[in-house]
């Protein structure tokens, strides 16, 4: 079996690579793997996709798997053939007008209606699709992002008097002006990652919350962060999969995320076995007042702390991959 795995230009970002490093380590090495990076970048420019098509024709293999962002090579290959995993499609449908059309076509709608089979990494993902590109359900496999390996549990006594919590502020989505109005007159130290507006700021500063900023951090320093931390706040309005819940509860560390999915996916609070915090993520009083149950409460810390290292089992890249090989071998019965 030889499977292609293509991905967007190198350096462009290195989440979905990442992804993909883990999961396709833990295939059956029987399988033959080989790569290709999207030589050309420019979006905005119509001679990138082309370029881009004429270098994949070079590639062959039995089965292509677009991990994710390229959607539209989905166009130049054979159906039969191609897999596609499908991250996020927000921001093909947010963008409006005529370029919002285009988006949608090439790498939502035109793709994701040609590929054999697509991986939705979240149930909540999977409707997604279901609703905008008006698909079979049947088509779409969920198959979970797996668990970080690069990551270890790190003990650490909870700092209850001035806890130091750790968010993000990538995009809106994060919810950080909320998370910093839950914060205030509480005593802690908010350590933001993300490159901070000026509203955000000002906010901060209105609100009195003591706090420190970096970004453009390295992978290293990432880990860094979750073993300074004594909990992690992730109250998003919107995600695709939610890894920073898996990220802090591998190390140790107790969540506070959102009641909604796919965190709910992710936390197994919709399996009845919620290993975090779970708050309304546009509740600003429901934020706080799911902070300050975890800081009143040092057994209710361990006991998120323990259930947290139970969920990841969930996602061990073991298991996901081999939901992959599964679905591979299908591809090759049916073709």
């Amino acid at each position: 079996m030889k499977i292609c795995f293509l991905y967007r230009t190198q350096g462009v970002s290195f989440s979905i690579e990442k992804v993909f490093k883990q999961i396709r380590s833990a295939l059956d090495k029987n399988i033959e793997q080989s790569d290709f990076y999207c030589p050309f970048n420019s979006y905005k420019n119509p001679l990138t996709y082309i370029r881009n098509f004429a270098a994949l024709r070079r590639k062959s293999a039995d089965i292509f798997h677009i991990t994710g962002a390229v959607h539209y090579l989905a166009l130049f290959l054979p159906a039969r053939k191609t897999i596609i995993t499908v991250h996020d499609l927000g921001h093909a449908f947010k963008t409006k007008g005529i370029v919002g059309f285009f988006l949608r076509q090439l790498f939502a709608i035109l793709p994701l209606k040609k590929a054999k089979y697509i991986v939705a990494i979240s149930n909540f993902s999977k409707n997604k699709i279901v609703e905008n590109v008006g698909i079979s359900p049947d088509k779409i496999k969920v198959i979970y992002d797996p668990a970080p390996i690069n990551l270890k549990f790190k003990p650490k006594s909870f700092n209850f008097e001035n806890p130091r919590i750790l968010c993000f502020c990538y995009l809106e989505n994060k919810n950080l002006d909320r998370h910093i109005q839950a914060l205030k007159g509480i005593k802690c130290h908010l350590r933001i990652i993300g490159k901070l507006s000026q509203k955000n700021i000002d906010l901060l500063k209105e609100c009195g919350t003591d706090y420190s900023n970096d970004y453009n951090i390295s992978e290293e320093q990432i880990l860094k962060e979750y073993e300074d931390c004594d909990m992690l706040l992730f109250a998003s309005t919107y995600e695709g999969f939610g890894v920073p819940i898996l990220e802090a509860q591998i190390t140790g560390r107790p969540v506070v995320t959102s009641n909604i999915s796919p965190m709910d996916e992710v936390t197994g609070r919709i399996l009845g076995k919620d290993s975090a915090i779970s708050v309304n993520p546009f509740d600003i009083k429901d934020i706080r007042n799911g902070i300050l149950k975890l800081l009143d409460n040092p057994r209710l810390a361990e006991e998120i702390v323990q259930k947290g290292l139970e969920n990841t089992q969930r996602f061990s890249v073991v298991a996901i991959a081999k939901q992959y090989q599964d679905l591979y071998e299908r591809i090759l019965k049916e073709k």
